[in-house]
């Protein structure tokens, strides 16, 4: 099964990254995504062509000042949450 996940805005009000840690971060919520999809999977109304078109997962804590792999494992369990089984 193919699964294309397009991720077109990521709104992190009140936190500051410099263009190396939007890198991490960006980085971090892709592989972290793949490991929560490939062990764990999707939920069953993704099993078939749809689309999301939008997520509010539960806010999250931002430690000061931010680790962007932390922040991005954390904003990845948050999305898998409203995709995942």
């Amino acid at each position: 099964m193919d699964i294309n996940l397009h991720i077109e805005r990521l709104v992190l009000d009140g936190v500051t990254l410099t263009p190396a840690q939007q890198r991490q971060l960006q980085a971090t919520v892709k592989t972290e995504l793949d490991r929560l999809i490939t062990e764990s999977g999707l939920g069953d109304y993704l099993h078939s062509p749809s689309s999301v078109h939008r997520l509010t997962p539960d806010p999250i804590e931002v430690t000061e000042p931010p680790d962007p792999t932390q922040l991005g494992t954390q904003i990845a369990q948050a999305l898998y949450q409203g995709i995942g089984p």
